[in-house]
């Protein structure tokens, strides 16, 4: 749902909190708004000038102040026009240098995991650092074990993978790893293992065992739920079809 914000005035812009609200936040003033200030200034200063004529004095301080406050605002505006299209990037780099480090950490992370991600978001002051989201997809694989192996295995990649990359992440940092299915093979509980640690304890990770470090290791109980399997039927289609007392193959999923 989109959220409405109020009417701003031209000095202020709002920017979306954690909560979804809008918080107002003041334009700082840069080299237009001085050269334009100038601009004004030498302006006026110029319409000065008749007058001291009319009383019979001089015209020419207010033509020199003035024009050199005229050229002095046009100096500076077309200062600012170079800037803003010969730099446009370092500003930013220079300003969050941690951002463009993480994106160049995300891009790896994907060439690595073509059907993964990584994302990140600040929870300060929850704590001390980001909340880091690191996922993998996967298709089932045989039957309900083979898949659970599989997704294991991958989860031991990723894990592998953000534990030879510690470095990357800040102290106070908490991780997040997620593995499952893409929509593709259903629409809701999707995830297989969903797994945190702190990134203080990334590098002393032995395997998946997450709780030695401060983390936690977590298997989604319905994952195996409406999943078409290649070459087997889950547990539950079978259980539910001996509570029957039918044949479990006159019950097999769709195709």
């Amino acid at each position: 749902m989109h959220k409405t914000k109020r009417c701003e005035s031209p000095l202020e812009r709002s920017a979306p909190t954690r909560d979804g609200t809008y918080a107002v936040k003041k334009r700082r003033l840069g080299l237009y708004d001085l050269a334009a200030s100038i601009f004004v200034v030498g302006c006026l200063i110029f319409l000065l000038a008749p007058e001291a004529s009319h009383r019979g004095e001089a015209q020419w301080p207010f033509v020199v102040f003035g024009g050199g406050a005229v050229l002095l605002a046009l100096l500076l505006a077309a200062f600012a026009m170079l800037r803003r299209r010969l730099l446009p990037a370092v500003g930013k780099k220079s300003a969050d240098p941690c951002a463009v480090d993480f994106e160049n950490l995300s891009e790896e992370f994907r060439t690595r995991f073509p059907d993964g991600g990584m994302e990140r978001c600040d929870f300060r002051p929850h704590f001390d650092g980001f909340a880091v989201n690191a996922w993998s997809a996967m298709l089932p694989v045989g039957n309900e074990q083979t898949t659970r192996e599989a997704a294991l295995a991958l989860l031991n990649e990723v894990a592998a993978w953000l534990r030879d990359h510690s470095g990357a992440f800040q102290v106070g940092d908490r991780l997040q790893l997620i593995v499952g299915f893409p929509e593709s093979v259903k629409h809701a509980g999707r995830q297989i293992f969903k797994c945190w640690l702190p990134a203080s304890g990334l590098d002393r990770l032995q395997g998946l065992d997450f709780a030695a470090v401060g983390g936690a290791f977590h298997e989604l109980e319905s994952w195996p739920v409406g999943v078409v399997w290649p070459n087997a039927e889950p547990a539950h289609a079978r259980e539910a079809a001996a509570t029957l007392g039918m044949s479990s193959q006159s019950h097999a999923p769709p195709a």
